[in-house]
């Protein structure tokens, strides 16, 4: 029988998003669960909420399965979390910015995360909170009191 004993996509694709939670939360990123194939967070006061607790993480995803991940900016497990956020196809010079800001020496080489919108993340860990900033048009710098969606996430 054709697919006997194997796993349906559908049932890997649910377990990604708890595994993927999971990781990020191994890191000491607080996640949230946020609404489906959206941006929304499908929980009240996710700036609080925000954890990096397997149970709880667990629990979510137990519940709501297909949910998007959204990652907490500031406060995390060893640090602070900060992303820096800008839109290769409009030609952002993102390292000048980080010059140009004094932050590349507080910086190192960071995670990059291609967006569902086909924007740049570049996930760092800060030894200070910063808050969040245009650092240029169309060149953020996102810290304390915001979030991305992170993957395998997915915009409708």
């Amino acid at each position: 029988m054709a697919g006997r004993g194997r796993k349906s996509p559908e049932v890997a694709e649910l377990r990604a998003f708890l595994s993927h939670a999971l990781a990020y939360g191994e890191l000491g990123l607080r996640v949230f669960p946020l609404k489906p194939g959206t941006e929304e967070p499908l929980i009240p006061d996710w700036q609080e909420k925000a954890t990096w607790d397997e149970r709880q993480i667990r629990e979510w995803w137990g519940k709501w399965p297909t949910a998007n991940i959204g990652i907490a900016f500031g406060r995390c497990k060893d640090r602070y979390f900060v992303v820096l956020d800008y839109d290769p196809r409009k030609g952002s010079a993102w390292r000048e910015q980080l010059l140009e800001h004094h932050l590349a020496a507080v910086f190192p080489i960071p995670w990059i995360v291609q967006t569902p919108n086909d924007r740049r993340h570049f996930y760092y860990k800060s030894p200070e909170s910063r808050p969040s900033a245009e650092l240029a048009p169309d060149v953020y710098l996102r810290g304390e009191g915001d979030y991305g969606v992170a993957p395998p996430s997915c915009l409708r």
